[in-house]
């Protein structure tokens, strides 16, 4: 009862804020956002880029990050997250090379997913020292991405922490493999490259390598045919 009494207060609390013309955005991602089922979450942010892995780690992060919107226990520290103010913006435009309208467009677990998953670990790269964030596995959690693990941990998600970790610790091994950070969100790159792209072969270039490869068999066939007649012709 008191759980639902202060969800009611907070919504009254936003919507006077919002009628004040103080921050529209806030109001209208809290009511876009909170009490979602776990289904409609998942039906609405899960990806397919193409890239099967990276798709099947932030999915599983997906899973674990919908008790956000699900469960009102969350509501609070859920809430937090609705601060990114201008701080967010700048590095989402600055780093994700987005727009201010796209920012303020989102909503609050959309904007989660951008600030935690990809603005951390892209501000680090254009920093422009390596070793210092990237050196080891360790240095790139400690300095990368622990302050959003621990913010996770601090507000009883542990799952949620567990997952991030799991997702961000892949991150590392495709920085150092590519030397870019991958966008889990749009399945790009920050080198423009999409990986995974073009690894399965479309039905048309399947039937064009069939074609190729039965005429090269007629041709290498008929030099055969060819030179049997000779012979026997001698």
């Amino acid at each position: 009862m008191r759980k639902k009494l202060a969800r009611q207060i907070s919504s009254l609390v936003l919507a006077l804020i919002c009628i004040m013309g103080m921050s529209i955005t806030v109001c209208a991602d809290a009511e876009r956002d909170l009490g979602m089922t776990k289904e409609e979450v998942i039906a609405k942010y899960t990806v397919d880029t193409g890239n099967e892995q990276a798709d099947a780690m932030f999915n599983e992060y997906l899973e674990a990050a919908s008790v956000l919107l699900t469960d009102e226990k969350y509501d609070e520290a859920f809430q937090m997250w609705d601060e990114f103010g201008v701080s967010g913006k700048n590095y989402y435009t600055e780093y994700a090379g987005g727009t201010a309208e796209e920012w303020d467009s989102m909503t609050t677990f959309e904007k989660v997913l951008w600030h935690d998953l990809y603005i951390p670990p892209v501000r680090a790269l254009a920093r422009d020292n390596y070793e210092f964030y990237f050196g080891t596995l360790e240095e790139y959690k400690l300095r990368v991405y622990e302050s959003e693990y621990k913010q996770y941990k601090s507000s009883d998600l542990v799952l949620l922490a567990e997952a991030y970790a799991q997702i961000m610790d892949w991150q590392y091994y495709y920085i150092t493999e590519n030397g870019a950070v991958y966008n889990f969100m749009t399945g790009v790159d920050s080198n423009g490259n999409k990986p995974g792209a073009g690894s399965e072969m479309s039905p048309v270039l399947i039937i064009v390598v069939v074609v190729v490869v039965a005429l090269a068999g007629f041709v290498v066939l008929g030099k055969k045919k060819g030179k049997g007649g000779k012979k026997a012709g001698s």
